[in-house]
């Protein structure tokens, strides 16, 4: 039996990937829990083992199926972290992302630039 140890719900407001999971995701709440992954009685004596999850609703719209995956916590830590860099449309329709402080920052002017040197 995999008994529940942390629950959190992570916000996400771009589309997202996760390794161990299929796919693109859409933006949107999602709840992770940590799971204790011992079993039996005697679970105290054995090697701590523990799982990170998260809840995907599939075939979005009213009628979904909500699947649990495995993910690697710092999957899901590093999909954060890109989720709050401030992303630019590229002129291909595709979004790109970069630290605001960039050399290559097409919104800083040139004095901010000259400035930061």
């Amino acid at each position: 039996m995999k008994n529940p140890i942390g629950f959190r719900r992570v916000k996400f407001r771009h589309p997202f990937k996760l390794e161990g999971v299929e796919g693109e995701q859409l933006p949107g709440s999602y709840s992770v829990e940590v799971r204790d992954e011992r079993s039996g009685w005697l679970r105290f004596l054995k090697v701590a083992s523990v799982s990170t999850w998260i809840t995907i609703k599939h075939f979005h719209g009213i009628n979904g199926v909500l699947k649990n995956f495995r993910i690697m916590p710092l999957d899901l830590l590093s999909a954060l972290r890109r989720d709050k860099q401030p992303r630019l449309k590229e002129t291909g329709g595709k979004e790109k992302t970069f630290a605001p402080d960039s050399e290559t920052n097409p919104e800083l002017s040139k004095t901010q630039k000259a400035s930061r040197k």
